[in-house]
């Protein structure tokens, strides 16, 4: 147990020991009794949500064992811990924004391995009978065709807000606690989830991936890159319900409703 109660608990902020579990999306370490799960020592395929990071996590057979010096590689920007070096060098590159684009799509990704299994998706043979978007699974095509089909099957139970994964309900919580777990090493910013975190970073790396095929301008989000091509297009797809006069981006139109309501 000595030497262990340096490493902080994510929850309590204790030092943690040998009964605690390691949260393999947010990577800090929490103790069993500040995690919710009951019962004795987690098997390797039981799953928790964690209280941290707000995302569903498995405790590992090595994670359950507690002691951090079981990952020996240590991230000096953030201090979280990896058993693996290979895991520390592409865990460091999101501090950096360092990252392997796609030749076809120019998605980006952390590490090889990660672009390798997305470049499958672009050969894979689940493809979607609506819009020829290709998935890696036939269960990812299900989940992506609820797009098309409209439905949300889960909900927020705060909010009652619907969304496609159960996943994205997850995510959205942390709007309602106010927690933003992921810091930018750089300055003082944080946010709720890791994208937002990257799309940030890139405003200090300078990195614009995303490049316009009209005019060759170039964004450092997706979102802004879709804002900017309506300006080609012509679309606008925000639409006032009393005027019927449309905007191509949905803050244009939140200015514009006043003009009816006279606030």
């Amino acid at each position: 147990m000595s030497g262990c109660s340096k490493w902080p608990c994510g929850v309590c902020k204790k030092g943690v020991g040998s009964n605690s579990i390691l949260c393999r999306s947010c990577q800090k370490w929490i103790h069993k009794r500040c995690s919710g799960v009951k019962g004795s020592l987690l098997r390797a395929s039981r799953s928790f949500i964690c209280r941290r990071c707000k995302v569903i996590a498995t405790a590992g057979t090595n994670d359950v064992s507690g002691y951090p010096r079981n990952r020996p590689h240590l991230c000096t920007v953030c201090h979280k811990r990896f058993i693996r070096k290979y895991h520390l060098n592409v865990h460091s590159k999101s501090h950096t924004g360092e990252t392997y684009s796609c030749s076809q799509c120019k998605k980006r990704f952390l590490s090889p391995i990660s672009l390798c299994q997305h470049m499958n998706t672009h050969t894979s043979k689940y493809q979607c009978t609506e819009c020829g978007r290709r998935c890696k699974s036939n269960y990812a095509l299900a989940e992506h065709g609820l797009v098309h089909s409209g439905e949300k099957p889960f909900e927020c139970s705060i909010c009652s807000k619907r969304f496609i994964t159960f996943r994205d309900v997850l995510v959205h919580t942390i709007i309602h606690t106010g927690e933003r777990p992921y810091e930018c090493h750089l300055c003082e910013n944080a946010y709720s989830n890791r994208s937002n975190l990257y799309a940030h970073l890139r405003f200090h790396t300078g990195d614009k991936p995303y490049v316009c095929s009209v005019c060759a301008k170039r964004f450092e989000t997706s979102s802004n890159l879709v804002r900017h091509r309506r300006i080609h297009s012509g679309e606008k797809p925000y639409k006032c319900n009393v005027c019927e006069k449309a905007f191509t981006q949905s803050s244009h139109l939140y200015r514009h409703l006043p003009v009816h309501t006279g606030v």
